[in-house]
């Protein structure tokens, strides 16, 4: 999963669009749409707290769902991510 796959199902999960998501997580929209367009970027720390916030998440967790690949075998465990 990328950032933007991340963005997207959080958008679906909750019936959101981005400027809303932007708006509850406490991003600037701007932000979030860098962050959704630029492949490979990752979000930094201040932004995954601001997500670990909001998802009640770990902030572990929420960098994990960003890196994580559906495609990938159990060779690569959340654990060994985490």
């Amino acid at each position: 999963m990328s950032v933007k796959s991340y963005i997207d199902s959080l958008c679906s999960e909750r019936n959101l669009n981005m400027k809303q998501l932007a708006e509850q997580v406490g991003i600037n929209y701007k932000t979030l749409n860098t962050l959704v367009n630029e492949d490979g970027r990752l979000m930094n720390p201040k932004q995954l707290a601001l997500f670990s916030k909001y998802t009640g998440k770990s902030k572990q967790e929420v960098f994990y769902d960003n890196l994580k690949d559906d495609d990938l075998s159990d060779a690569c465990t959340k654990t060994a991510l985490l």
